[in-house]
Formats: C-alpha cells, sequence, structure tokens
C-alpha cells in the first residue's frame, strides 16, 4: 500500500471509484482537493484509492472534513494518514477539530484530539434545491 499525496491526474476517477464501496461526499472531497491539496491525503491499493483524508483552512482554525475509507483499510494505515496530514499542519497554528464517526474516536484520542461534544445526527439544512412561488410553499 502507499500513503501519500493524492493522484491529481486521476483523483476524480479514483474518487468516482471508492464511492462505488462507500458513501462519500464526492462534491466536498472535490472541492476541499481543489482548495488547497497539500492537506489531502490518500491510502492507494495498487492502483486502487482505499481511504482519503481531508483538510479545509479556515481563518481562525482547520477542518478536517473529509475522512472516507474502505473496510479492509487496517488501523495502522489510517493512523499513518491521519499523522500525514497532521505533520503538514504543523507549521499553522490554528485549532485543528473534527466531526468523527463513535468507532474513529480512539483513532483520534491516539493523536491527542479531546471529545468536545457529542450528538448521535446531525441534519443539514441548506434550503430548497430549486425555487417556486411562496404560493405554492403555503400548500
Amino acid at each position: 500500500m502507499f500513503i501519500g499525496w493524492i493522484r491529481q491526474d486521476s483523483f476524480i476517477d479514483d474518487l468516482e471509484q471508492l464511492s462505488k464501496d462507500i458513501l462519500i461526499d464526492q462534491n466536498l472531497t472535490i472541492n476541499t482537493f481543489n482548495t488547497n491539496p497539500s492537506l489531502t491525503f490518500g491510502v492507494y491499493d495498487k492502483d486502487k484509492l482505499c481511504a482519503f483524508i481531508g483538510a479545509y483552512e479556515f481563518e481562525s482554525y482547520v477542518l478536517i472534513n473529509s475522512f472516507y475509507y474502505i473496510q479492509k483499510v487496517s488501523s495502522q494505515s489510517k493512523k499513518k494518514l491521519i499523522e500525514l496530514l497532521l505533520t503538514n499542519l504543523e507549521q499553522i497554528q490554528k485549532s485543528i477539530i473534527i466531526l468523527s464517526k463513535y468507532d474513529e474516536l480512539k483513532t483520534f484520542e491516539s493523536f491527542k484530539f479531546k471529545k468536545y461534544a457529542q450528538f448521535t445526527r446531525a441534519i443539514y439544512s441548506g434550503g430548497a434545491v430549486f425555487d417556486f412561488p411562496s404560493s405554492m410553499d403555503k400548500s
């Protein structure tokens, strides 16, 4: 397995293949990569992308907003992937936050992340995806 920089020339195709195995927010992942490729890394098994981590830098903090992996990726490979990202974030003097699944908590705690809050469900509320008159809204 190779753990390192994302292959830029085939990233979209690699991501498409990975999304056949697991649910991925492809738009978020591609935007994260396009915004700052130096904060995105992957695990490749031969030529297949098996795991991905990406972060987005805001004014006062860094958000790890993409952490995807298929089941067969070992915990050691996941840790190396996180470690690679954190090594590249060392020169950025900002807080680092992540929303993680419960089963990922121990992995992130091993890197001295602390649990801030616990929730069971997050709901996106971004408004309607199409425009319609308010008279239709009432019905």
